[in-house]
């Protein structure tokens, strides 16, 4: 056989067809076409979760870089998923929830930058209330994550490699206020 391992999509009335004729080929990935439509980050994820035997490190890392324009990078098995511009906070939880979800990681981490320090705590404040039990918030020093070549920020370019790069960076810990009613 010229493969021993494969990785096959295919549809659910041919699944068994598939599973019989390969004899349970013990090394193959079957994944269904169904599985592979919604969100193409969530998709993506799903594909390299099949590959697992190739990567190890089951663990989705979110960048986010807070100002006027809200940069976004998710990272999963250390490829990049998605990297977005925001305007809007709650689209950035909205993404954040739904790659949470829908990635089921091993491990979540959301890294923000604190370079707007408002914006910053909003957004870990409104994760930490949506998903306090799955994720853990990191506030990271934003210092250097800006690269300035004087070329305009085209799409948010800016802001996409910015997030990328406190993606990549360690920070403190995130804890709301305590606050007795």
């Amino acid at each position: 056989m010229l493969f021993e391992h494969a990785l096959i999509i295919t549809s659910k009335d041919e699944y068994q067809y598939i599973k019989e004729g390969r004899k349970g080929g013990s090394g193959d990935k079957i994944i269904l076409d169904e599985e592979l439509d919604g969100d193409k980050a969530i998709v993506k994820a799903r594909l390299l979760r099949m590959l697992k035997d190739v990567y190890h490190d089951d663990v989705l890392i979110v960048g986010i870089d807070p100002g006027r324009r809200i940069g976004l990078t998710a990272l999963y098995m250390r490829t990049e998923l998605e990297s977005e511009v925001f305007s809007s906070i709650t689209d950035v939880v909205d993404t954040v929830s739904a790659l949470v979800h829908g990635v089921s990681a091993s491990r979540s981490i959301v890294r923000i930058g604190y370079g707007e320090p408002r914006i910053a705590r909003g957004i870990a404040s409104m994760l930490y209330d949506r998903l306090a039990d799955s994720i853990e918030i990191e506030l990271v020093d934003e210092h250097g994550t800006t690269s300035s070549n004087g070329s305009p920020n085209k799409r948010g370019s800016r802001d996409k490699a910015s997030a990328k790069v406190i993606a990549m960076r360690r920070g403190k810990q995130f804890r709301p206020y305590n606050v007795l009613v």
